[in-house]
Order: structure tokens, then C-alpha cells, then sequence
């Protein structure tokens, strides 16, 4: 009941100081020096955690908080041994403020760092399995989506863009209706309402729209490029609407993205330098840099601030920013419903380096030029890696997936059994598509 509770004013500020107080004197002194610095720092970016990321935080540290003395050192006691075999309480540069770089680099480096990984995972498996047998029964897990589209641009093959998904899927012909305009497809596959019976049975748009209205960050939109993401945000403007779905684009953040490139350029080759310039990048004012629909929203500009600091090739390849940002959205902030447009990314130029995040455009004097085949294989393999990050939590377990190739008039599905896409005849067209799902979602 105190979780609940608390977990009802997540956006006040004095709540999440009483919080910290709370947890810093009663538990977080009594952990092993290695779990010190990861709950101090969360507690400390409080204020920008998902809604799910405060709920779980707060889960565990009261789980901890009602131990016993005795329970919690037995729990413990893996952890603090291994501590002591790696000699942590005389690493004088080790903080338990926050996670550096240069504390990883010191347990990576450590003989008895997979011992270490395993004793914290052993403790994290056992909080999760009882504060899970603790919950009070919910209402049902809502219905989720995971809608993922190639563009006509980009050449997906045939006999292998499906090689590596599930045998359970099926595959869909679909009628993209003679379209060649990118606007117009989504315009139809979104917007569009296909008339069956007397009425209209609404379209996914609508059903997300309103999705969107009860959560900030339960539908995302992730645009490797800028097409869907403008698309979107004429369809549902922000004036208009308390919560609109969450859209983040590649190219939308084009001017963050350079400045990040330029300040990761400065890093010298030492841990040190590394971590000074990551904090100079986590203090960094970034509004004016970030598009009105991220820099309007503190959380999900913080987001994005650690989506490039967290790496992936996120800041210089499109898809890579598309898949990566899709694994942290699942982990961070379990959405219901995440879409996602696949994009081109350029060839590299000759005597640059991508290896070190490099800005090829300022880099290179030589016109860039598009790798189509490449991008193609990039969002076949990365697709396949979107779906297998939701596939490790829980609530995805019942996802559907849809997976959109405007260039071969194919689609994909794997899902629930009985899910309105494999029971539908063929070929599908792209407002017929939208009535189901919309449906399906409401």
C-alpha cells in the first residue's frame, strides 16, 4: 500500500526528496559498496525514471527495508564476500555516489568479476521472484504492439528477410493499394478506416491517440529518420492534446546528436578523461538543441541524453538508434504499443572512422552517399533484435508484432493465437490493417 501510495505523486518534487531521506538512512548504508553506487544514482536522476523504473526502485528498496538484520546479511553475503576477495574497500578512487567509468573498468578488471556479476544476479532473481509472489493480483495486462515498417527505399530480400524470426509467424501479402508516396501509406495504414459491416471499426491512430492520453510514455514512435516522426506530429499536435505518443527521430535530433559527437571527439585515451567529459555531457544544457516534442518533456529528454551516452552506434547510425532506443524504451519504460520506421545510413568515407563515433559530414569534404543494400541488411538483422529485447521481459510475452516491407508487399506477424492479422484474408490492405489493430487495441 505504500508503494501505491507513493508511486501516485511521482512528479512531486518534495515526495522524491522524502524518498531519498527515507532509503539513505534506513537501507542503503547497510548494502555491499557495488549495489551503493547504483541505487544512490538512481535515486538521484529520481526525477527524471519512468513511471515503471519508480515503481520497481521503490519495490526493491522497501523489499530490502523490511529484512530483518539477519535476512538481509544472509541475502547479502555472497556479494560482500566477493567484495572482499576483489579488496573493493581499498579501491580510494571507487564512488558510491554514481557509476563512473572508471569504477567499471576497476570490477571489469578484477579476476573475480564474473563471480561478482553472479552473486549480484542471484540477489536481483531472488527480490524479483518474492516482491512478484507479493503483488496483489492486477487487473489484466493490457493488449501490446510492436509495429515495425521498411520503406519502399530500402530493398528487403525476399528469402531472407524472415530467416531468423520464429517459425510460428506468419506471413501476409499485403495491398499497398498502387501507393509510391510515403505520406500517403502511412496516411492509410494509420488514419485510414475500413468499413465492415454498417459502421466504421475505427483506426489505429485513434486507438493510440488515446493510449497516449492515459500515459506520456506508453506509445513511442521511433523514427530513424524524419518521415514518420512528422507524420505523427501533424496527426496528433501537441497543442491539441494533454499526451500525445512519445516520438523521437534520428534526424529531428540531428543538432544534439553533432554536439554530442563533437564533445565525445575531446575524450583522451583514459578512463579519466572519459568520465570528465560524460559528466560534462550529463550537466550540459540540451533544450535548445532538442526538438519542441523532446525538449517540452524533462523525462524523455533525459532519455535521450543517455540513449547517446549509453552507446550502440546510437549517435551515427539511424537504425542503430532505432534499435537501441527500442531496447531501452522496453527496459525503462515497458510501453504498450512502440512503432518503428527503418531508415538509410551513408557510406562510410574513405580515411574517416566510425569506430570512434566520428561526424563523417564535417570529417569529410566528400558528398555523402546512401548504402541502400546496407541499410536494407541493418534493419533486416536489427528488427530481429528489437523483438528479441521486448521477448526478454514478462509483459511481452503476448506481444504482437507486425512487420511491415512496402517493397515486397509483405508483412510478417507473430503473435497471440488468434490475433486478428493471421485469421484476416488476404491480401491485406493497409486500412483494413489499421481498422484491426485499432480494434485490437481498443
Amino acid at each position: 500500500m505504500e508503494i501505491q501510495q507513493q508511486s501516485q505523486g511521482l512528479g512531486d518534487e518534495r515526495g522524491s526528496d522524502e524518498i531519498r531521506q527515507r532509503f539513505v538512512k534506513h537501507v542503503l548504508g547497510s548494502l555491499p559498496i557495488t549495489l551503493q553506487s547504483y541505487f544512490n544514482q538512481q535515486l538521484s536522476t529520481w526525477d527524471t525514471l519512468f513511471p515503471y523504473e519508480r515503481r520497481y526502485l521503490l519495490s526493491v528498496l522497501t523489499f530490502l527495508e523490511d529484512l530483518s538484520e539477519d535476512e538481509r546479511t544472509s541475502l547479502l553475503s555472497g556479494i560482500r564476500r566477493v567484495e572482499k576477495d576483489m579488496g573493493v574497500s581499498s579501491w580510494s578512487s571507487y564512488s558510491t555516489r554514481d557509476q563512473t567509468l572508471e569504477d567499471a573498468s576497476l570490477l571489469a578488471r578484477s579476476p573475480y568479476y564474473l563471480e561478482w556479476r553472479k552473486e549480484v544476479g542471484k540477489v536481483v532473481d531472488q527480490i524479483d521472484r518474492e516482491t512478484q509472489a507479493k503483488k496483489e493480483k492486477s487487473e489484466p495486462s493490457p493488449r501490446r504492439l510492436i509495429l515495425l515498417i521498411f520503406p519502399s527505399f530500402l530493398p528487403m530480400a525476399a528469402d531472407t528477410i524472415w530467416e531468423k524470426w520464429p517459425t510460428t509467424g506468419k506471413q501476409l501479402s499485403i495491398d499497398l493499394n498502387n501507393s509510391d508516396d510515403d505520406r500517403t501509406r502511412l496516411q492509410a495504414l494509420f488514419s485510414a478506416s475500413d468499413l465492415t459491416g454498417h459502421a466504421a471499426s475505427g483506426n489505429l491512430m485513434q486507438s493510440l491517440t488515446r493510449r497516449a492520453a492515459g500515459s506520456l510514455t506508453d506509445v513511442w514512435v521511433l523514427d530513424a529518420g524524419s518521415t514518420l516522426s512528422e507524420f505523427f506530429l501533424g496527426e496528433t499536435p501537441q497543442s491539441e492534446q494533454p499526451r500525445s505518443p512519445t516520438v523521437l527521430s534520428f534526424e529531428r535530433l540531428r543538432p544534439f546528436r553533432e554536439k554530442f559527437l563533437a564533445e565525445i571527439n575531446r575524450v583522451e585515451h583514459k578512463l579519466s578523461s572519459a568520465d570528465e567529459i560524460y559528466d560534462q555531457l550529463r550537466e550540459m544544457e540540451i533544450d535548445p538543441l532538442c526538438p519542441p516534442e523532446v525538449s517540452t518533456h524533462p523525462t524523455v529528454r533525459e532519455f535521450v541524453r543517455s540513449l547517446l551516452l549509453s552507446g550502440n552506434g546510437s549517435a551515427v547510425f539511424a537504425n542503430a538508434f532505432l534499435e537501441w532506443g527500442a531496447a531501452e524504451v522496453f527496459r525503462r519504460a515497458r510501453p504498450t504499443v512502440l512503432v518503428g520506421y527503418f531508415g538509410t545510413r551513408d557510406k562510410p568515407k574513405p580515411f574517416t572512422s566510425v569506430a570512434v563515433f566520428e561526424n563523417q559530414s564535417v570529417a569529410s569534404p566528400l558528398p555523402s552517399v546512401k548504402d541502400l543494400p546496407g541499410s536494407a541488411l541493418d534493419a533486416q538483422v536489427l528488427a530481429y533484435y528489437i523483438w528479441l529485447a521486448a521477448s526478454r521481459y514478462a509483459e511481452y510475452q503476448e506481444v504482437l508484432t507486425f512487420c511491415l516491407a512496402e517493397n515486397l508487399r509483405r508483412g510478417f506477424v507473430l503473435g497471440p493465437p488468434g490475433n486478428p492479422l493471421a485469421t484476416a484474408a488476404e491480401p491485406l490492405s493497409l486500412s483494413r490493417i489499421s481498422s484491426l489493430l485499432g480494434a485490437w487495441l481498443a
